[in-house]
């Protein structure tokens, strides 16, 4: 079975061996001798970026069809430790109440269930509302789930931003830091801790081998890690089930 895995560099390798069919030392001999940056300076019209530019290259230097059976993705979040995830990585528009549920937890010592629905109706109606808001867009859309193919990404690029807690929860805390002068991010960062859930997916789109190519190409060659190192996993508001996750770490 063709499992594309980017954990790291080393289960990276193994994919790649299996789905493109060749050695690591065919592997490395490529990278290492490829010079993107004279293709391009080449091919000034080359309309693709490098992930895709590493597909074709595949094709024509290894000729081979890629095919993937399975892949892993990368969830990156930050939840409280006892957090499981035992109802599956959640879209916004199926997890907002626990999230106002969990965010209350935080303050119910020193503030009434009804004062908190009461803020609560008062963000939705107002910053809830306004065009562009990022709670609004991400209920509207479902809000995910999302992920990444590459999970080194989430600690070199501004993935890492998703650690911190999700932007939403960052609106919310926002608001009620300017009604009740309440630093409800700074309690929530407190109890809360960066997590990475990584799950499968059947199949597997063949740029994700560029995405792939391009990480191991960068990290050989000491370039700075960009969004063509990475392919994203956009959920569309349907949860990702329980069963297909594989993992759940949480960091300090």
């Amino acid at each position: 079975m063709n499992v594309l895995d980017g954990e790291n560099v080393k289960s990276i390798y193994d994919s790649l061996q299996r789905i493109i069919g060749v050695s690591q030392q065919n592997l490395d001999s490529f990278i290492g001798t490829f010079d993107i940056d004279g293709f391009y300076d080449d091919n000034p019209d080359y309309p693709h970026t490098g992930d895709e530019l590493m597909v074709e290259m595949i094709n024509t230097t290894f000729k081979r069809n890629i095919h993937i059976d399975v892949t892993y993705w990368f969830h990156l979040t930050r939840t409280f430790p006892s957090n499981k995830f035992e109802q599956g990585i959640l879209p916004l528009n199926e997890g907002i109440d626990s999230i106002w549920t969990s965010l209350f937890d935080l303050v119910k010592r020193c503030f009434s269930g009804e004062n908190w629905d009461k803020f609560r109706a008062l963000f939705e109606s107002k910053w809830g509302k306004i065009p562009g808001d990022i709670y609004k867009f991400r209920l509207n859309e479902g809000g995910g789930p999302y992920a990444v193919l590459i999970k080194e990404v989430a600690f070199k690029t501004e993935f890492h931003a998703f650690l911190e807690g999700p932007e939403f929860v960052e609106n919310i805390c926002s608001a009620f830091k300017e009604i009740h002068g309440y630093d409800l991010l700074k309690i929530y960062r407190e109890h809360t801790k960066p997590c990475i859930v990584k799950f499968k997916e059947d199949g597997g789109k063949p740029i994700y081998v560029g995405a792939a190519l391009m990480y191991l190409y960068s990290s050989l060659h000491g370039r700075k890690i960009t969004t063509s190192s990475n392919s994203c996993f956009v959920g569309k508001g349907i949860k990702v089930p329980y069963e297909n996750i594989l993992k759940v770490e949480f960091f300090d």
